[in-house]
């Protein structure tokens, strides 16, 4: 009866022309910007309200959340479909030994245990939560503890909305797909995460896909994550009391490509598109760039520190050094 409801709505939204939506969260998961000046607890806790508000909106809405760690990039949610599948196996062997009189017996708790646990890997919230609580507790590395894998999370997600994308269009149906980025100000751009940053944010803009920002600080903006926004049309807010991190995320973010257009969304700001060097991640006028990869850099380099080129040229105070 659910199954047949569910096949009916789909039918007349895919009439009324309403498709459902996916959204691709990229959430900041630096324990060590959480910690300075944020209350994580509270956050998440907004957060999590934020995602479930809009699985609400239409049943067939899809969520992924992609945690972007100094180490990694990594999908917490969905669980892996592989997880899934075990579990439900383990579930229906239980049940089939208690058919079989032949067979060992299964304790209950066991059988309950294993129902539990099948929830927590579908449960959007129990999932995040849990596996947060694990990305937290890898080691930061000493000497970037504060690197930002926002385009390798980028990447991820695109994938993600391509097979999305085809999986809607082999059953005949289409999803309008978006990403949001939530940064506590973290080194976004730095240690040669230009390029492929830019690379992502184009490809998005190719692919029709909107790029929403969010960044949690008190002190300065992020010129990347404003530049995705901008290029890409999506909205780009600078919250520094997180006491309206829901309300933000609810009014500003929640409403879909189409829905905005019919609200009073907030006014775009004026976006700072000047170069940073790659060396201290500073905005610079006058550079050097590199021939080869393209790295801007401040001051004259002999060798390119990204992709380690040697410069014919001479670096003014040094001598050129003559071959016998």
């Amino acid at each position: 009866m659910a199954d047949t409801l569910l096949t009916r709505n789909r039918e007349e939204d895919s009439k009324r022309g309403d498709s459902a939506e996916v959204l691709i969260l990229i959430l900041d998961a630096n324990p060590l910007s959480w910690s300075e000046s944020l209350n994580i607890k509270h956050s998440m806790e907004q957060i999590l309200v934020f995602l479930n508000s809009f699985l609400l909106l239409h049943h067939s809405n899809r969520l992924a959340v992609i945690a972007n760690h100094p180490t990694k990039a990594e999908i917490i949610y969905p669980s892996p479909p592989s997880l899934i599948d075990n579990q439900n196996a383990a579930i229906k062997a239980m049940s089939k030994s208690k058919r079989d009189e032949t067979s060992v017996k299964v304790p209950k708790a066991d059988k309950k245990r294993a129902r539990e646990v099948l929830s927590l890997l579908r449960n959007p919230t129990s999932r995040i939560s849990s596996k947060l609580k694990e990305i937290s507790r890898i080691p930061l590395p000493r000497a970037t503890p504060r690197r930002s894998r926002l385009s390798g999370s980028m990447s991820i997600a695109l994938c993600y909305i391509r097979r999305c994308v085809a999986e809607a269009a082999s059953k005949g149906r289409t999803v309008e797909p978006r990403i949001l980025v939530i940064d506590t100000a973290g080194c976004v751009g730095g240690g040669g995460e230009y390029v492929p940053i830019m690379n992502a944010i184009f490809s998005a803009r190719k692919m029709g896909i909107q790029i929403d920002s969010l960044c949690l600080s008190k002190s300065k903006d992020q010129h990347f994550l404003q530049q995705a926004s901008d290029i890409t049309g999506g909205i780009y807010q600078k919250l520094g009391d997180i006491s309206s991190l829901l309300q933000t995320l609810i009014m500003v973010y929640l409403p879909g490509k189409a829905s905005r257009k019919e609200l009073l969304m907030p006014k775009a700001q004026e976006v700072d598109y000047q170069a940073s060097c790659f060396c201290h991640n500073k905005p610079v006028d006058t550079g050097y760039v590199c021939p080869v990869c393209l790295a801007i850099f401040c001051k004259v380099q002999p060798i390119c520190t990204m992709c380690k080129t040697r410069y014919p040229y001479v670096i003014p105070g040094q001598k050129r050094q003559r071959t016998v």
